[in-house]
């Protein structure tokens, strides 16, 4: 459960810094079906599949 909240905490400042929703590695928005499942996604689909 303290990954899930330190993973939610780093979402919540991406909202405040305005990044939340776009992938770290490409930079295109993650589909809000992702974020709806996964809150705290920090890559898109195709990104999160190359690891």
């Amino acid at each position: 459960m303290t990954r899930e909240l330190v993973e939610l905490d780093a979402a919540l400042a991406r909202v405040v810094d305005g990044t939340y929703g776009l992938c770290e590695s490409c930079g295109r928005p993650i589909p809000l079906e992702r974020l709806q499942l996964l809150p705290a996604a920090t890559l898109c689909v195709p990104c999160a599949g190359k690891r």
